[in-house]
């Protein structure tokens, strides 16, 4: 990283982390909290700079470190969280628990500091991770091997602040001596649930991959889409002069709430559902009409589709079949 005033973009993960309930343990006791917070630096800065992270800054208890790499983030972390959890089985030692969050993306970097959108969304993502736990976003999941995204449990998609779009994130699976952390998900163990040769059930598999957020502008054109597809959590159709037919009913979708907002002005938006899934409409017209056919669909899935559709002299069809 260069030391002059010159701006320098590139892609970067970003490593958010602080410690749970920094605050109120300063309040209670300030020289025993200031010793565990050297005890955190001596345990935590080795760790990032084994996997050639640099710590931009720290705020108290809180560090910006920055990587090359989700795949070195994602591992320094996990090396973190691991001590972390071994220095707790330690009666002599005070514990203490830290909070990690990650994002990938463009990243810009001047007079030895690092900013922009990616660094507000991986300060936004980690208050979302339990304490002793890392949360990750889509772009990192996207990243790193399979051996730990079946560890990442997506949650949401959830509002940050000052971020536009609802965004995906995942929370990983912790463990502790080879089996999920207390306090996580109890399941059949991730690495046996499926056999390699099964394919993944379209209704009650959880995508271990969710697609980011989706907005489709369709303006004086026209949209299709059909077949075999992972839908996203969150979609956003405008429909001006345009119209979309969007045939769902072979998507594969995981046990999960999905969100689809419709806007049609002197438009159309045709929607098709497998009848195996629970369908929930919100609707309001102005000179324009829906046209909702849900009558067979399952009110006990747990697969379920909220849709908001505004329609302005347009017309949205719904449809379970």
């Amino acid at each position: 990283m260069k030391s002059d005033s010159s701006e320098v973009r590139r892609l970067s993960a970003i490593l958010f982390s602080d410690i749970s309930g920094y605050n109120s343990l300063l309040q209670k006791d300030k020289e025993a909290t200031l010793g565990l917070l050297e005890e955190h630096n001596k345990i935590v800065y080795p760790i990032i700079q084994k996997y050639k992270g640099i710590i931009i800054r720290t705020v108290g208890d809180a560090i910006l470190a920055v990587f090359e790499s989700s795949i070195s983030a994602v591992e320094s972390a996990l090396e973190i969280q691991e001590k972390l959890n071994k220095r707790k089985e330690n009666r002599n030692k005070k514990s203490f628990q830290l909070r990690i969050g990650i994002h990938l993306g463009e990243t810009i970097f001047k007079n030895n500091d690092v900013f922009g959108n990616t660094v507000n969304i991986a300060a936004r993502i980690q208050p979302h991770a339990e304490p002793g736990g890392i949360c990750l976003s889509q772009t990192v999941i996207d990243q790193i091997p399979n051996h730990y995204k079946e560890r990442a449990i997506p949650i949401g998609p959830v509002n940050l602040k000052n971020i536009t779009d609802p965004m995906v994130i995942y929370r990983m699976k912790m463990r502790k001596d080879g089996q999920i952390s207390e306090g996580e998900e109890r399941d059949t163990p991730i690495s046996s649930s499926r056999k390699e040769h099964q394919e993944p059930d379209p209704i009650t598999e959880v995508v271990p991959s969710i697609v980011m957020p989706s907005r489709k502008y369709i303006i004086f054109s026209s949209k299709k889409r059909k077949g075999v597809w992972r839908p996203p959590l969150f979609s956003k159709f405008f429909c001006l002069f345009g119209g979309t037919e969007m045939d769902y009913t072979e998507a594969i979708f995981g046990n999960l709430e999905y969100q689809v907002d419709i806007i049609t002005i002197f438009g159309s938006g045709q929607f098709y559902f497998p009848k195996s899934i629970r369908v929930d409409v919100e609707s309001s017209s102005i000179f324009g009409m829906v046209s909702e056919k849900t009558d067979k669909q399952d009110y006990h899935s747990r697969v379920v589709v909220k849709i908001k559709c505004v329609n302005i002299f347009g017309k949205t069809s719904i449809y379970s079949i």
